[in-house]
Order: C-alpha cells, then structure tokens, then sequence
C-alpha cells in the first residue's frame, strides 16, 4: 500500500520528555547483554565501528520505578555516529526457538521528524534474530548500516609533507579508491541473522538526499623518510548508498527465499524484493540478511552519475572540491554498495498527535515469528502502530499514526544450524551525523518470560450482539443491557506463568454500571464460577482497579488456568434524544512479567425520542448453588455464581413475582425448598403460586435501574433450603424460576 504523504513538522523533543513519557515496561536489565562488541578476523585495526554506544537507562535521581532497568537506549542523542547493540542472553532463558511461534512487545522511539530536514531523524534501527559465532559480542557497520548491516567502507590514500613540523594532507588522484565488496560487506555484518529495519533516513546517491562520502576513520601515518618529510595514510570513508535504486535491476533468484516473497502479495506498489527503495520523508521498514553478501550489490558510480544531476556536479572534477571526484573519474570507475530489501513499506517512524493533539513519541512493534509447517513456508509477522501508548487500539484515529502490518516469507537457513533450533535476538541501532535523537525501546513482553494477550469486546444482551473493533454494526440501545468483557489469555509458548496481574480499566462512558465479575478457565475450556470483584459503587469513578488472585499458566503445577474474563455488566445510557458516539476505553493488565494492553471498541448509543413508558426485566439465565451431601447441616445452602436480577423503569409503578415448581432428577423431587430471603428476619418460600419478591409504586420521571441482586449476601437473596430430615438421592437437580414483572398502582 503506497500512502499519501504530505509536510509534517512538529517540535523537537529531550530525551528527558520521551522517557518521562514512555509507557510503563518490562525490568530487562538482566535479560540483555550491552557488552563490548567484538569485531571479525576480515576487520583491521583502522576498523570505525567498535564501540557499543548501548545502555539500560540507570538514573540515580528517577525514583519512581519507572523506567529504571526499563529504557534501552542504542545510540544517544548528540552523540554522532553512535551505533549500538544489546543482546538476548540465552543464560537466563532469553532466546528465540525458530522452532516454536515467538513474539516481541515493545515500544520504540526514533525522534520527532522535523519536516524541515530530511536527515533529521537518521539513522535506525533493527531487530535481530542471530547465530553469529560472537554470541552476544556481534556487531554491524554504523550509520545507514543500523547496527545490523555490513560496511560499505571506502579507502583512499591521502599523501602529506611535512614542512618545519607543519603536515600538508591531499587526497592521492592518482592511486585510486577501493570500497568494500559485497562478500567484505557482509563479513562485517551481523552473522547467520535476519533483520526487520526500521530506516528513519534514507540513503541514496539519487536526488536531493545524496551526501558527500562521510569520513569514519584514518590510519596512522606511514612516513617515507626517517626524517618524516613525508608520509601517507589512509582515509576511511562511508557512501551512504544502501537505499539507491536502479530500474533496470532484476534480484537474484538465489536471493533467501526468493520464490515464497515473488508469490507474497504485500498489497498496492511494495515490491516484494527490489534494489534499494523509493525512500520516504518520514520512514520506512524492511527486511534484509546482513550476513550474506547477496544482501549488496556493487553499483558502478560512473553510471550512476550519467542518471543524476547533482551526482553529475559532484563528481565530474577534482577541483570542485567533493570527495566523490576521488572516488570515480574518468580514469577510475569507482562502486558503492546499494542493498537488496524485502518488502520495503513506507511509514512514520516519526513523532504523531493523538486525537487531542498532544504528542506521541512512542510506536509500537509486535513482533513474530512463525516456524516452518504445515507446507508453508517459515515467516516474520509484524504490526507497527496498532495501539496508543494509553493502550487504546489503534483504529485510524491520526494521520500519522498509520498503522502498517505485514507478514514476510524468510528462509532459516540463513542462522546456519543453531543448537536446539535457538538463536539470539535483539535490538541494534544508530545515528548519523546529526545525531539529533536517541533510539529507545521498552519491552512489554519477551520470549524469555510470559507470552499473553488482552482483548475486550462488548455484548448487548438485548440485541444479542456482539461488537468488536472489527464490527460495521456498532451501535446499541438506550436502557439495553451491556456487558464488556476482557479477556486474558497466557499463550503456551511462555517459559514462565503470567503472574502478579494487576488490572486498570478506564470505564466506557455513557453506561450505568452494576457489577463486576472475573471468571478462571482452563485449556479445556473448564470455567470456575464468576467471582464478583465489584459492585456499582467500585465503579462510579469511570475506573476499576483489581489484582487477579490467580496466576495464569500450566508451568510448575500451577492452578491450570490459561484465560481470565473480567466481566462488567451495565446499561447503555444516552439522555441526549440524539445518537452519541462512546469512544474506546483503554485498559493495562501488568503482570510482573509481561504487560498487555487493550482497549472498549468504539461504539454508538441510538437517540431515540424517550419513550413514555419503559418497563423492563433483566435476570441472569442460569442460578447454581453450592454442592451439598446428605450428612449438611446447613440450614441454608449459598448461591455457587453470580446472579443478576435488575429492573429498569421509566413511568411504570412495578411489582415482580415468581414461581417455581421446585427441583428434579429423573422425574424425582429434591426434598427442600428455593426461598427468597429479603432479610435475616424474611423468608419466603417460593411455591408454584407468584409470591411477590419486589414492588416500587413510583412513577419516576427519569429512566431508572433497580438493581434488586445488589445487596445480596451469601446469606440472603435466592437460596437453597434442604429438607434436613429427608435424604435426596445423588444427582444434578434441575428447576425452572418464572418471572412476571408488571404494571402497578401509581404512588
């Protein structure tokens, strides 16, 4: 999908605003190696990229346990060129098995994308799954090379002569320049890996974006006399070309994978493998393999310049001044390195507004990977931007929070044979000259703890639909019963249990609520009984605040359940005469070892004229009571679940009945009685005659809910009475409640 893009220029951002400001995340401190980098046998001693610009941000002075331990930082702001990477360390279980489905959660941050300047944000960064023979020591190139990729470095020799110890340095026209190969490029690069770029600047030698050759590095002086009157060294330089194009360019077939992306469909002009990208102002993500040369391609400068004016200008004579005359020349046809990248998707990796216009520096990446099977091919899955830092789900709400999402074909054959199927993982990135903005991350979830997922969809109970961001059909009644349930699930490929879960829901608006129930199921789709957590008065601050009492996970004889549903049952209000529109309500659930978000679905409330009267029953369709065996001596037996029995009115004086003909088992009676106890000091059999449970005479001008099951305690409300001198047979006995609600006298 190729997506209009139009100036964008927004407020520089600190450091210090972006981290106060990032969402609440994972302590990673001793999951992640931020060592020293270590570089390979093909890299010399004038080598630019060897020191590890990566931290985990330590800040004495920040005591609120927020983000200490929990901000990666891969290359800071104001600092130029720093290229940095931090690793998964295997040791405490902080692996990725390319044999089982794994995901990443995390929230990455590039800089603000000042419209202005076009290398504002440069440069990246990439997620790595690795097998390198350095482990946790590996390394790529800086700059456009993220960290990940390989060096495209250029030599060339600069003479000097020494006058009364004052040196003069010119670059050598004569002995020509060299720049690494595709086979150099990739030795220099992260080993056996795979990597899902996100690219905050382009890099081409096409158009206005192209830059002078950037010096990265010089050797020592060779001196030509031992009086040292004269000497050379040599000039390391980058060319900042992986992003340049050529149209006449056909990717080779024996490209990983070749055949399964040629057959991937990624949707409007993304090219499923192509030279280089057509660039974008603000952003753009892809995949590559560093560590194999077929990842570059040589390309002639001499050719390239007869394509484009302003590379003309620079490089047609040495007296113009431009590192590139040395490079390439009439006599001495110079290369650069462009590279091959799968599925390269324009996006904004820069900073948004939300709905209200404040800004919003953080986006956020799921990552997965999904193994070979089945015939299909292994793949990586990602959606960038599909959620708001508050955790509502993001439905198109800005205009440059576009949310992106594909899934690539890879080939793992590319981590060579990694024991057991497991590999590193992690993060890299870099700045360039600008070096403008840091490059942070904040893990929500990661393979070496627990893996789950939060949704929330709203049921009218009513209508007896259901309604999820996904829904065309949004909209309710007013007075029509509303449940809104979020769901938790833990996901068997964790390596722990999702433990200590405390859960903060903000409440939709617009919705009178009643109770609050949670609810245990098993793998087997075994459910506990709804526990109520809270009634109408917990709620009436738009928030609900609960820690689940049980972990969720099979790992280490836990309880055995997988899934959680947080239930809260309400009623639609709108008071207006006219449809209102509910906006989505996001909701965190942070566990101790992985932290899920979700948000309400967006939803409407019809404006239909109030009618004269409304006159309405709302009762839960099934009462379980607690187990009992013949030996109880209780005098009441207690409801097993939770029991819903409200009544909504609008001019209608009521009263409310029921009946029943008591329980059965194959055509036998229980011996004992369903009573109704209002109080401690009123009991009331209920008989298969109507006996009165509520009235209220009142005629109330204003919509009005009575919530009759609300003060119910485990000794009051509808219980179970047995016969203590009779013994009922073992069994499930079953009954049938009939409710008759109607019109009474007005008050």
């Amino acid at each position: 999908m190729l997506m209009p893009f139009t100036a964008q220029v927004v407020l520089a951002d600190t450091d210090t605003d972006v981290i106060n400001d990032a969402p609440v995340g994972l302590d990673i401190s001793k999951y992640f190696d931020v060592g020293n980098f270590e570089k390979t046998s093909s890299e010399d001693g004038d080598y630019a990229y060897t020191d590890n610009s990566a931290t985990i941000y330590d800040n004495a002075n920040d005591t609120s346990d927020k983000h200490n331990g929990r901000v990666l930082d891969m290359a800071k702001s104001g600092a130029p060129g720093a290229v940095g990477a931090a690793w998964s360390k295997n040791s405490n279980n902080n692996y990725i098995d390319i044999n089982k489905k794994q995901t990443v959660s995390v929230w990455l941050y590039f800089g603000s994308g000042d419209g202005a300047d076009v290398f504002a944000n440069g440069e990246g960064m990439s997620l790595v799954l690795q097998n390198d023979p350095r482990k946790t020591s590996a390394m790529g190139a800086g700059y456009q090379a993220l960290g990940s990729m390989g060096a495209d470095t250029a030599k060339i020799t600069s003479n000097g002569t020494n006058v009364l110890g004052n040196w003069s340095w010119g670059e050598d026209s004569s002995s020509g320049a060299t720049t690494n190969t595709p086979e150099q490029a990739a030795q220099s690069a992260v080993g056996n890996s795979i990597a899902l770029n996100f690219k905050a600047q382009d890099n081409t030698l096409m158009g206005n974006k192209l830059q002078d050759p950037l010096k990265i590095a010089e050797s020592a002086v060779t001196y030509k006399d031992f009086l040292h009157t004269a000497g050379k060294k040599s000039i390391y330089y980058t060319l900042n070309g992986f992003d340049t194009t050529n149209g006449n360019d056909t990717p080779p077939k024996t490209y990983p994978g070749y055949l399964n992306l040629l057959n991937t469909d990624f949707g409007g002009s993304i090219h499923s493998l192509v030279l280089g990208n057509t660039g974008s102002p603000y952003g753009l993500i892809n995949l590559t393999y560093p560590g194999n040369p077929i990842s570059y391609k040589a390309l002639d400068l001499d050719s390239i310049r007869g394509d484009d004016t302003k590379l003309i200008a620079n490089m047609t004579t040495i007296a113009n001044g431009s590192e590139w005359a040395y490079l390439t020349g009439i006599s001495n046809k110079g290369k650069a390195l462009s590279t091959y990248q799968a599925a390269p998707t324009r996006t904004h990796l820069t900073d948004a507004n939300d709905p209200n216009g404040n800004p919003v520096y953080w986006h956020h990446l799921t990552f997965t990977w999904n193994p070979a099977e089945n015939g299909n091919p292994a793949t990586v899955s990602y959606d960038y931007n599909d959620k708001y830092p508050d955790g509502t789900t993001n439905t198109g709400q800005t205009q440059y929070y576009d949310e992106v999402k594909e899934t690539i074909p890879v080939d793992p054959s590319a981590f060579g044979n990694p024991t057991d199927g497991k590999v590193y993982w992690g993060l890299t990135g870099a700045n360039n000259t600008e070096a403008n903005y840091s490059k942070l991350a904040v893990f929500e979830s990661i393979p070496a703890l627990a893996t789950a997922t939060a949704t929330a969809s709203l049921t009218d109970n009513d209508l007896n639909k259901t309604i999820t961001d996904d829904s065309t059909d949004n909209t309710v009644k007013n007075g029509d019963n509303l449940s809104f349930d979020y769901n938790l699930k833990w996901d068997s490929t964790s390596r722990e249990n999702w433990q200590d879960i405390v859960s903060s829901l903000n409440l939709p608006t617009d919705v009178t609520y009643r109770t609050a129930t949670i609810t245990y199921k098993d793998a087997n789709g075994n459910s506990s009984s709804p526990i109520t957590i809270s009634d109408a008065k917990g709620m009436t601050n738009s928030t609900l605040n609960y820690t689940l009492t049980k972990d969720l996970g099979t790992i280490n004889a836990n309880s055995g359940y997988t899934s959680a549903d947080i239930v809260l049952n309400g009623t639609a209000t709108n008071s207006t005469g006219q449809e209102i529109t509910v906006s989505p309500a996001p909701s965190t659930f942070k566990g101790s070892n992985a932290i899920e978000t979700t948000s309400t679905p967006q939803f409407k409330i019809e404006g239909n004229k109030v009618p004269d009267k409304i006159l309405k029953l709302n009762v839960s369709k099934d009462l379980d009571f607690q187990d009992i065996n013949y030996q109880t001596m209780k005098k009441y037996i207690d409801r097993k679940s939770d029991f819903d029995l409200t009544v909504t009115s609008l001019r209608s004086p009521w009263k409310l009945d029921v009946a029943t003909n008591g329980f059965s088992l194959n055509g036998k009676s229980f011996h004992g009685n369903l009573v109704y106890k209002k109080s401690q000091a009123s009991t009331q059999p209920l008989t298969s005659s109507d006996e009165l449970i509520a009235q209220d005479l009142n005629s109330y001008q204003d919509k009005t809910v009575s919530d009759l099951s609300a003060t119910w305690t485990k000794d009051t409300g509808l219980l179970l009475e047995p016969d203590q001198n009779q013994i009922s047979p073992a069994g499930k006995y079953q009954g049938t409640l009939n409710w008759t609600l109607v019109n009474s006298i007005t008050n």
